[in-house]
């Protein structure tokens, strides 16, 4: 397979590894009607690297649909790369940092600009794949600048299998001047999922016009379909013949005789115009039996029966319609974005020159966050448009999808959480003639704590809460396995997770006093608790704590594993399942 070459990437390829752990630290003054923050909509403030690390703890393979916006890397946006990289020879070629303590952006004077973009963008790909869930898709909005790279990277993180389409969108409809020879109308969306057999997308509601080109009944809605249909293939199972009666009753028989009771009866067999020989019927006679009221026979003016089938929409329901690959709407433009965005905050003109439609984020949700319940992240959240459309779709079908967003910038606060406060409660400009809808919902701001460092925990200087810890001890030790708080609540002995075959204890306060008294270590009574219990349930049994007052070859005999904190956690990261 073709794979991306950058000029830093052995530099950037295991970065994502590296990075240190910080805790999501909520914000009750600034946050929204907040619940506990594990269950409720999450804005974070910060970078989004360091944001995503911390979420995976939490949320790893969670999150049902991404959608992301990142610099398109045209060369006029002066974007900022300044990851925290440790390699000397990549920290001199991107000079990060200026004597003054300023950044250098990334512009269009940059000839090593795409090389730049492609180091930002692979980590922060690695780490979305991890928090996805596999039946989950990831979006990313992009235009003709980086899209031949995207799509390199994109084969290579998530897999060429994973690829499930290039959507072209059109967000400009009157054409922009900046293509030489062409006004460009179009950018894209690149889609993938993580397993393309477990993916689940949804279909978009239709109208009222094309809603009444289907037929109902008793059972909803349908549309009749011809049974027969000419062989490719030709199978002398599907092709038996179906009796109907006098007043169009369907009966077929094991045997293929006419019924001996009742009747006449008119036996039809398949017969397209060009293979009247081999056609066949597209059902099987046992799925006939078992959807009995799906098949029927019309009779033309002439007295000829048919055999119709009733072709149902999948989910039973309403009709929807599978989505195009071209993204095309009025309400797609930037213009429309503009709008929205300035009805709600018309004190902030031109600030945000190409905002996203809510209308473009809600059909993108619609078709990766299907159902309710479902969790959609952003992590170039911007002004939060991609929340805005989660809180409207949730208002129009009912439904109770979360967000999570991430930004960096200052205006995290003032901008973009202030949007979803507003849209909460609702809007009305009468300058300009729009309104937004009161939408409910809450949200929990966050910003990021310290990096949980051992050598800080040691000294007592730095003492991360319990569930940040446990948190972050899962995330070494059990990659995609998440800390469990209402577990913790239940029991007495520091059970933070359970996966098929280990449960995982932590012994801890965040106290200097307590880590270095006797009551931290885990004694043999505990053990043995411990021990027992998970042994009832066919598993081992991992205990992180500050020590033991029992060796580990009579815990191995127990069936439990002890790792020292802040200690072993380095060294066991590479030992527990993955």
């Amino acid at each position: 397979m073709p794979t991306l070459e950058f000029k830093g990437k052995h530099s950037i390829y295991a970065h994502h590894l590296t990075l240190p752990f910080r805790e999501l630290v909520p914000q009750p003054h600034r946050s929204l009607n907040p619940q506990p923050f594990t269950g409720d909509n999450l804005i974070v403030h910060g970078d989004n690297l360091e944001a995503l690390k911390a979420l995976l703890a939490h949320f790893a393979g969670g999150i049902q649909c991404i959608y992301i916006d990142p610099p398109y890397n045209t060369g006029n946006e002066g974007w900022v790369y300044d990851d925290s990289v440790s390699s000397p020879d990549l920290l001199d070629w991107l000079r990060s940092n200026l004597d003054d303590g300023s950044k250098i952006t990334v512009d269009g004077d940059d000839l090593e600009r795409h090389d730049k973009w492609a180091c930002m963008m692979w980590p922060r790909l690695h780490l979305l794949k991890e928090l996805l869930a596999d039946s989950g898709v990831i979006f990313v909005s992009i235009d003709d600048n980086e899209h031949h790279h995207l799509r390199l990277m994109m084969d290579e993180i998530f897999g060429e299998a994973s690829f499930i389409s290039s959507l072209v969108v059109i967000p400009n409809l009157s054409g922009s001047s900046d293509q030489f020879g062409f006004a460009g109308t179009h950018e894209h969306c690149l889609v993938y999922a993580k397993d393309r057999a477990k993916v689940r997308l949804g279909e978009f509601p239709i109208g009222d016009e094309e809603l009444a080109r289907w037929e109902r009944d008793d059972a909803g809605f349908y549309r009749s379909e011809a049974l027969q249909r000419g062989a490719l293939t030709y199978s002398p199972s599907l092709r038996y013949p179906i009796f109907v009666g006098p007043r169009d009753e369907i009966l077929i028989t094991e045997d293929d005789q006419p019924p001996t009771t009742g009747g006449p009866y008119t036996a039809v067999l398949p017969a397209t115009r060009n293979n009247p020989a081999t056609s066949i019927w597209r059902w099987s006679k046992q799925r006939i039996w078992d959807n009995p009221g799906d098949v029927f026979a019309r009779r033309d003016k002439q007295g000829k029966v048919a055999i119709y089938s009733k072709q149902r929409p999948p989910t039973g329901g309403r009709p929807t319609a599978k989505p195009k690959s071209l993204f095309y709407k009025r309400e797609y433009s930037s213009r429309a974005g503009g709008e929205t965005l300035r009805a709600i905050f018309p004190e902030v003109p031109g600030n945000f020159p190409y905002p996203k439609s809510v209308e473009l984020l809600k059909d993108i949700v619609r078709i990766g966050a299907p159902d309710d319940g479902d969790i959609v992240l952003d992590s170039f959240a911007g002004t939060g448009t991609t929340a805005h459309a989660v809180l409207e779709l949730n208002h129009e079908d009912g439904a109770a999808r979360r967000f999570i967003l991430v930004e960096k910038e200052e205006y995290a606060d003032s901008i973009t959480a202030e949007r979803i406060r507003r849209v909460s409660e609702g809007v009305c400009d009468p300058a300009r003639r729009a309104t937004v809808a009161p939408l409910g919902g809450s949200f929990t701001f966050c910003t990021l704590g310290e990096p949980i460092d051992a050598e800080l925990m040691l000294t007592g200087d730095s003492l991360p809460s319990y569930e940040s810890l446990a948190a972050y001890l899962l995330q070494v030790s059990c990659a995609g396995t998440t800390y469990d708080p209402d577990l913790a609540a239940k029991d007495g002995d520091g059970l933070i997770c359970s996966t098929d075959d280990t449960d995982y204890y932590l012994l801890y306060r965040p106290d200097l006093a307590y880590l270095e008294s006797e009551r931290s270590l885990l004694t043999e009574s505990q053990a043995g608790c411990i021990s027992e219990r998970s042994k009832g349930r066919g598993r081992n049994a991992v205990v992180f704590g500050p020590g033991k007052f029992i060796s580990q070859k009579d815990l191995t005999q127990m069936g439990i594993t002890f790792c020292q904190i802040p200690y072993d956690v380095l060294n066991f990261a590479g030992q527990g399942p993955r």
